[in-house]
């Protein structure tokens, strides 16, 4: 078994980690929405991986998510990041996730002439 010592030293490090983490969280996104400004949604997409990728996740960038790969007609995707925001409460995905459907079922229809 650990000493007490151990323990603190552990649980330190421990936080030390989760902050930085949550920072690096901040740094992707504040990176990504950079991205999203200049309609750039392949890179926001990109450093929003990054920012998933540290444990930290907000339904937000869930939902814009969404918005972005539905940007590059990936619907698929799109709606899977609707749904990840809509699972967590964000209540714009439900209506966003209804559009990508009606959006998408518009898409293929039109591709088919």
């Amino acid at each position: 078994p650990l000493s007490f010592d151990e323990l603190l030293i552990q649980a330190k490090a421990e936080a030390a980690y989760k902050a930085q983490q949550k920072e690096n969280f901040q740094r992707y996104c504040d990176t990504a929405y950079k991205y999203w400004k200049n309609k750039d949604y392949e890179g926001f997409i990109y450093y929003s991986d990054f920012a998933l990728g540290t444990g930290y996740s907000s339904n937000s960038l869930y939902y814009d998510r969404g918005r972005a790969y539905e940007y590059l007609r990936n619907y698929k995707k799109a709606k899977k990041e609707y749904k990840k925001a809509k699972r967590n409460g964000y209540y714009p995905a439900v209506s966003a996730l209804e559009q990508c459907v009606a959006n998408e079922k518009n898409w293929k229809k039109m591709n088919k002439k």
